[in-house]
């Protein structure tokens, strides 16, 4: 059986590829102002993808650690539609599983952390809407090693702690609502 690589180490497996493309080529004429920025937006699209992919995968482990299989099924669900992963957006979703970790992500990602994720989710709407980013490449990757703190801080948040015990199986029905208690 083959197991799935995530998406969050694909995007990230990714980005460093690019980094490598870049530090091969440093120094290299060869590499155009025009392949620098395809390689600018390339990046840019997948560092907000591999927000949105670390956000989406910690929490629903958070939630497959802590609640019975049919509420994961749709928290499932409802963070395959869950995008743009600015900051807030992502603190307000984790809020929905954990205020504390919510509120210490928030404390943590203020200033530069919180600016590098939000440039990068802008230029990934504004490569998606067809407009020039204004970052370099070498600015995008630095905004990438910014964001990848908030990444590590998130799992470090999400998957430490103590974890409630899960019930084996829910009370069945008629032992929730007795048919004829008299």
């Amino acid at each position: 059986m083959t197991r799935r690589v995530s998406d969050r180490v694909r995007l990230e497996a990714g980005i460093n590829a690019i980094r490598r493309e870049v530090e091969t080529q440093d120094g290299n004429q060869d590499m155009s102002d025009e392949y620098k920025n395809r390689l600018a937006q390339l990046a840019a699209i997948w560092a907000s993808g591999y927000l949105e992919a670390t956000c989406r995968e910690l929490l629903l482990d958070y939630a497959r650690r802590r609640a019975p299989t049919s509420v994961v099924g749709y928290v499932s669900w409802y963070l395959d539609r869950v995008r743009s992963p600015r900051v807030g957006r992502m603190t307000d979703e984790i809020r929905k599983f954990d205020s504390e970790v919510a509120d210490e992500l928030r404390r943590f990602s203020q200033g530069r952390i919180e600016e590098s994720i939000n440039l990068i989710v802008s230029m990934r709407h504004n490569v998606a809407h067809g407009r020039q980013p204004t970052v370099s490449l070498d600015g995008v990757l630095k905004h990438f090693d910014e964001a990848r703190k908030f990444a590590a801080k998130m799992e470090e948040l999400l998957t430490s702690g103590p974890i409630p015990p899960i019930p084996a199986h829910l009370p069945e029905d008629r032992a929730l609502f007795p048919s004829n208690p008299g």
